[in-house]
């Protein structure tokens, strides 16, 4: 099986016509999105690196992104829930994933994809004029990642052979993203994989560390959580944490 990275591969299983640049090494596919955005690259276009120098997170958080891994950036022209693109994303990379390998991928709120236990990809969008970029990061069959990382990342594939390419794994995100699904059956399929809800979560608000239990997602991808008082609040967006049992 060939696991480098191929234009005409990706094509192949590809159900819309998008446009595809492969580079071997970026700082960051937002970044180049953004510069390709400016001299006139095309809606839908999807910029792909088998490594990253300067990949990040929500936040400014550093990304482990050596080469082997799936990175991409697609410039997208949304004229529908914007707003929901993060939940389409987290979808589409569960589904894809499904469906190429014998792995259940979980969602943790807000844009992050764990397996056993531990992340495994990461989303990122940032808005643009008339748009967005969308800013995806998965850890494929890396092992040698940071100290610091150990506990908390994972690949999709670390103790077997790759059972599916990279070319194949990010035509079917891609299909996922583009597929004309309506927002509120999406809701649900990101609601079902959500491993947070029912469980007690840490939080910064207002300027100080929360705990409450998450309790749902509304219809524009909000949390719903319950503090300690019983007071409800709705969260946008944020980093929260698990409260670890016992």
């Amino acid at each position: 099986m060939n696991y480098k990275l191929d234009v005409n591969e990706i094509k192949a299983h590809l159900k819309n016509n998008v446009d595809v640049l492969i580079f071997d090494t970026l700082h960051s596919t937002n970044n180049t999105a953004k510069e390709l955005l400016f001299s006139g690259a095309p809606n839908g276009m999807a910029i792909i690196a088998d490594g990253l120098t300067g990949a990040r997170g929500r936040q400014g958080k550093a990304f482990f992104a050596p080469k082997g891994g799936v990175y991409f950036s697609v410039i997208l022209n949304l004229n529908n829930s914007p707003e929901l693109i993060t939940v389409i994303a987290a979808v589409a990379v569960c589904e894809a994933i499904e469906k190429t390998t014998n792995l259940t991928p979980k969602i943790k709120w807000v844009n992050d994809i764990f397996l056993h236990g531990k992340k495994v990809c990461g989303i990122l969008a940032e808005a643009i004029p008339n748009g967005i970029i969308l800013g995806i990061g998965i850890n494929f069959n890396a092992t040698n990642f940071p100290a610091e990382l150990n506990e908390t990342a994972t690949s999709l594939f670390v103790n077997e052979p790759p059972s599916v390419t990279r070319n194949k794994l990010i035509a079917e995100i891609l299909n996922g993203i583009f597929e004309n699904d309506s927002c509120e059956n999406t809701l649900k399929k990101y609601k079902s994989r959500l491993f947070i809800l029912g469980r007690q979560i840490t939080f910064e608000y207002c300027g100080s560390l929360k705990t409450a239990t998450a309790l749902d997602i509304d219809n524009k991808g909000r949390l719903t959580v319950r503090l300690k008082s019983g007071e409800i609040l709705t969260l946008e967006a944020g980093e929260i944490k698990l409260v670890k049992q016992g």
